[in-house]
């Protein structure tokens, strides 16, 4: 009996410890229970999560080949005032594009001179003269329909004149296409419509004044018929002797007569080229183009005193006046300097450039007397 009741309490005993076994796997259970209804709330936590994503993505729009239809019916974003755009607006953007079309057809046919539609895009503006108009437009173009008048004469052997300036067009800053009226002393002064194209470029290499010409023609009687107006290639054609800063004042030895790249002009020259007195126009005006107490008509006329020209050109004694490039000597006095401007005598160094196509010159202009009162040195008069 003791040995069946101990081999009872030994399978009892060892039915304790598959008790506590199962009692450690039913935690063991519970535990993987447990983590497999956290699992359960991730997995659902993910699931509405999802949805929530397809929902959001539901409710942007449609699926991506439906979508880029309904992007092109979107509403329109607003502007920076944070208001969408309206019909008018369309309709000043129909508008705008319609000016811009026309505005290049316009410059396009006309080559820049015959433009009388504002593009929106463009810096531009166009000037009708009046008769009797004076101030600085006035001033302005006087001077660059002289400049562009001895460019086309200089070219063509002719010598036609200023009669007046009848409308410019005004590209940017200082680019501008005139328009005017010329005479032909040749043919018993008869007159006719004559362009020129002009610019203000930057000075370079210390020069304080640049003024270049662009195109000079008669006005086709055919819109883009007339002689091609072309673009400077700046450097490209010019001899390289005259390329960087410009020179000093000439020296006593420089008019020795075994120098044969100076001349001194003659009065008789002077009268004879008129276009030596437009340089000093040229020459005075660049001095005088911030004044704007005065007119430039005010500080005319200039008396010319001395001119000396050198070139590089294998040329003798007047012909150096025609050279293509040159460097011209002046000293001249403006005979009615305002009293409150500039001095009233000047030295300015001009250098006359050309790339080799109709129509271009280029004038560097160089004051050596600068913008204070100078007293003409003796040996310089």
């Amino acid at each position: 009996m003791r040995k069946a009741k101990a081999e009872e309490e030994k399978r009892g005993g060892g039915g304790g410890k598959r008790g506590k076994k199962m009692s450690i796997e039913g935690k063991g259970g519970e535990a993987r229970g447990q983590g497999r209804g956290r699992r359960g709330e991730h997995m659902r936590r993910m699931k509405d999560i999802g949805m929530g994503i397809r929902a959001v993505i539901t409710d942007t729009g449609p699926p991506p080949r439906k979508r880029r239809i309904e992007l092109t019916a979107a509403a329109p974003e607003p502007d920076k005032d944070g208001l969408a755009p309206t019909a008018d607006d369309e309709s000043s953007d129909e508008e705008d594009s319609t000016l811009s079309r026309e505005y290049t057809r316009q410059l396009r046919e006309s080559d820049g001179f015959d433009v009388d539609v504002t593009n929106p895009v463009e810096s531009f503006s166009m000037h009708k003269m009046k008769k009797n108009e004076t101030g600085y437009f006035r001033d302005l173009t006087d001077i660059y329909a002289r400049l562009g008048l001895h460019c086309y004469n200089s070219h063509k052997g002719t010598n036609f004149q200023l009669s007046r300036v009848d409308k410019f067009v005004n590209y940017g800053i200082f680019h501008y296409y005139i328009t005017l009226e010329a005479t032909d002393p040749a043919v018993d002064g008869s007159c006719f419509t004559f362009q020129a194209s002009l610019f203000r470029d930057n000075p370079v290499n210390e020069a304080g004044f640049r003024m270049m010409t662009e195109g000079c023609r008669i006005k086709p009687e055919t819109p883009g018929t007339g002689e091609v107006i072309s673009q400077w290639g700046y450097n490209d054609g010019i001899d390289e002797v005259y390329k960087g800063s410009l020179p000093n004042w000439y020296s006593y030895d420089a008019l020795m007569p075994l120098n044969d790249q100076f001349y001194h002009v003659q009065d008789s020259d002077i009268l004879e080229n008129d276009w030596l007195n437009l340089y000093a126009e040229v020459a005075m005006y660049a001095l005088q183009e911030n004044d704007s107490m005065s007119l430039f008509e005010s500080w005319l006329p200039l008396e010319i005193n001395k001119v000396v020209v050198q070139t590089f050109e294998d040329v003798k004694s007047k012909e150096k006046l025609k050279a293509a490039n040159a460097i011209f000597y002046f000293s001249f006095k403006n005979l009615n300097a305002p009293p409150h401007g500039l001095c009233q005598d000047h030295r300015v160094i001009i250098r006359r450039t050309t790339d080799g196509l109709p129509g271009h010159i280029c004038l560097d202009i160089n004051s050596c007397t600068g913008r204070n009162i100078f007293k003409t040195l003796p040996q310089y008069r």
